[in-house]
């Protein structure tokens, strides 16, 4: 039998060490909530102060470029053919920044299947390092938070969000917005099973799991699937709201969502570091790649394109073509 006073200090040293534990995860049930509204905040002034002036300077280096070849159409038909679709530099430019998106998502993505390909020791050691992290700071607030958050995320959360916004833009008669938006889920969806399907990677081991889950683990559903539904809703609400400010908002909500989405897979203990971060790049490869194709179809219809085409080559007093 111990003696009293060894105890008493046992007693004291357990006391302390639960009292910090409990401080400890007080702190995590207060941070992580506080952390996703300074997130949203920050994108949403970044996204207010960066974007407006992102855009004013695109249509000073348009208008510039249109304004030289204006200038220079006189030295040759080839400027002024260029001069005459000056319409379409802003077109040329989205398409710019779009092409460089997807190579750095691309990039990302096979960079990371490649390494997984290789049983590379780097990404195991931080797959193993991110798995047991989160699962050392786990509590029950957090549990219910990143269950509600992985669930509204899922494939029945994302699909009930898509069918309400298609159905809407049915009934306003909004045909190319609902199309474009059915295209983007059902063809992400179909990307995301094809490349489970491809890699066939085992999951981390569901025993210490928060939540029971099948299916393969690379790339994420839920962190592909969050980002190519509601980048593509953040697309389509940019376009309608008529305010910097709303837009902003809408992308910085929307951002927070998929992030929060995407660290709920991680926190659940349900997928792989490498898992998630290959599923965001995956579904911004192929949200770009869509909204890049729509985008070509709505301000350059195949109809106009061949119009202006017959009008270009024709010769000088011809009529028009019908």
């Amino acid at each position: 039998m111990r003696p009293p006073g060894e105890r008493g200090a046992t007693s004291r040293r357990v006391a302390g060490r639960y009292s910090r534990t409990a401080m400890s995860r007080l702190s995590l049930n207060l941070l992580v909530p506080a952390s996703l509204v300074v997130l949203f905040l920050g994108l949403w002034g970044t996204g207010y102060g960066v974007l407006p002036w992102l855009f004013r300077t695109a249509q000073n280096v348009t208008g510039r470029l249109a304004s030289w070849l204006r200038a220079h159409a006189r030295y040759g038909k080839a400027f002024g053919r260029l001069e005459a679709h000056r319409s379409y530099l802003p077109l040329v430019v989205a398409f710019a920044l779009g092409t460089a998106l997807i190579a750095v998502a691309a990039n990302t993505f096979f960079e990371i299947a490649s390494a997984l390909a290789a049983h590379d020791a780097g990404v195991q050691r931080i797959d193993a390092a991110v798995h047991d992290w989160f699962a050392l700071h786990r509590t029950p607030f957090l549990n219910a938070l990143f269950v509600g958050i992985t669930t509204a995320g899922g494939g029945l959360g994302l699909a009930a969000i898509v069918v309400v916004t298609v159905a809407i833009g049915t009934a306003r008669k909004r045909i190319r917005q609902a199309t474009y938006l059915a295209i983007t889920a059902t063809g992400g969806l179909l990307l995301n099973q094809l490349l489970k399907a491809h890699f066939v990677r085992q999951r981390p081991d569901v025993t210490v799991a928060v939540l029971g889950v099948d299916g393969y683990s690379f790339p994420s559903g839920h962190a592909m699937g969050g980002t190519f539904v509601l980048c593509a809703l953040g697309y389509l609400a940019a376009r309608a709201m008529p305010t910097w400010k709303g837009k902003s908002a809408a992308f910085a909500a929307l951002t927070t969502l998929d992030l929060s989405i995407a660290t709920s897979r991680l926190y659940l203990g349900v997928h792989w570091a490498s898992d998630v971060v290959a599923g965001l790049a995956a579904g911004l490869l192929w949200v770009t790649a869509t909204t890049s194709g729509y985008e070509l179809f709505r301000q350059y219809p195949l109809r106009d394109a061949r119009e202006r085409a017959l009008a270009a080559t024709a010769e000088p007093g011809a009529d028009p073509p019908a």
